[in-house]
């Protein structure tokens, strides 16, 4: 079993081009030997957003806190606490946050 304190595990800024105001918390990732899946938190600053991008990894992505837009599939749905997506590999998509907020993100390891 691995376990971790929030407060131990680093904010790293993203630094992928058309990311803004944006920091993440890798929880769990192939660094700790986990085998299938990285879990993480990131965290926006009112403004902040993710780049808008594509990928082939589907991830899950559960709002802890705060309320903005996530562009998917060529349309914008707001988000708020306690709201869930899912967004299948191959997926345009990007959040975009109006309030300070935090998302749990799960993908693969093959996306990391």
């Amino acid at each position: 079993m691995l376990k971790k304190s929030l407060s131990e595990v680093p904010l790293e800024d993203v630094n992928i081009e058309g990311a803004e105001k944006i920091k993440v918390q890798w929880l769990f990732s192939p660094k700790d030997n986990v085998p299938n899946f990285s879990f993480r938190i990131f965290h926006l600053e009112p403004g902040g957003c993710s780049p808008r991008h594509t990928h082939d990894w589907e991830h899950e992505v559960l709002i802890l806190e705060g309320e903005g837009e996530v562009f998917a599939n060529g349309e914008y749905k707001s988000f708020k606490k306690g709201d869930v997506f899912f967004i299948p590999g191959g997926e345009e998509h990007q959040f975009i946050s109006k309030t300070s907020g935090k998302f749990i993100c799960l993908i693969p390891n093959s996306g990391c």
